[in-house]
């Protein structure tokens, strides 16, 4: 479908083409669309990171003293990801009129439960790539 030139229309036409091959009910449309917002945002947002000169610039540096900060915007990126990713799997189930109430039912009610989940899938995500750059440090030596 074009390879990497055209993800942006490929993951739609994918993710539509297995919700019409499962069933072709609100649940299964409502779960690729959320899918492909999920693969859009982290796209888009891929994209405008790599863009950006800071980001250019650390990439070249041959020793990575900035890492940890491009670790902690992906991190953080990642639990925004994640949020969408849980919320399109439950799509399935029960499609969109109960998004509301599974997002307060994952991440709880007050706003204080949220930021202690988005904090905890943060810190999850900080340590996967902490440990991904010392398999990498390992590798390179």
């Amino acid at each position: 479908m074009g390879g990497a030139k055209s993800r942006f229309v490929s993951v739609w036409f994918i993710f539509s083409f297995i919700a019409l091959w499962h069933e072709f009910s609100t649940e299964w449309i409502a779960w690729a669309f959320l899918n492909c917002g999920v693969f859009m945002i982290e796209m888009i947002g891929t994209h405008v990171l790599a863009a950006t000169p800071p980001i250019r610039y650390i990439k070249k540096i041959s020793d990575n003293k900035y890492r940890p900060y491009y670790n902690l915007v992906a991190a953080a990126s990642s639990s925004v990801v994640q949020t969408f990713g849980v919320l399109s799997q439950l799509s399935i189930m029960y499609g969109f009129q109960d998004s509301y109430l599974f997002l307060s039912r994952v991440y709880g009610e007050s706003p204080i439960m949220i930021v202690v989940t988005l904090v905890f899938m943060f810190v999850v995500a900080e340590c996967a790539m902490w440990a991904e750059s010392k398999e990498q440090d390992a590798r390179e030596e």
